[in-house]
């Protein structure tokens, strides 16, 4: 997306924290904090920061990967849901000329 001000006329880019949206950073904390506590909770102490450890590792790549593949992905991904149109569909198409 390009900004319309001479000022900006560079593409714009969302706020990010260490290289990933707050939202993923945010979502990625938590389910790792619920492996932990669920896993404390089960007594099983001693693998609990493993697991919360993996689940994180795991959540960040896979964050830092559709980060990549798309940067507004958080945007997307927090719309709300409708029954008319789907979200896995998600495509930007730019058309130039006419089809032949």
């Amino acid at each position: 997306m390009k900004s319309t001000s001479l000022i900006l006329n560079a593409p714009q880019r969302p706020i990010t924290l260490f290289g990933l949206p707050p939202v993923l950073i945010a979502l990625t904390l938590f389910s790792a904090m619920t492996v932990f506590v669920v896993c404390n909770i089960l007594q099983l102490t001693a693998v609990s920061m493993i697991f919360g450890g993996v689940i994180f590792m795991v959540g960040v790549v896979l964050s830092w990967r559709s980060v990549r593949r798309d940067i507004h992905v958080e945007s997307v991904m927090t719309l709300p849901p409708r029954f008319w149109k789907s979200r896995k569909t998600h495509t930007r198409v730019l058309l130039a000329g006419k089809a032949e």
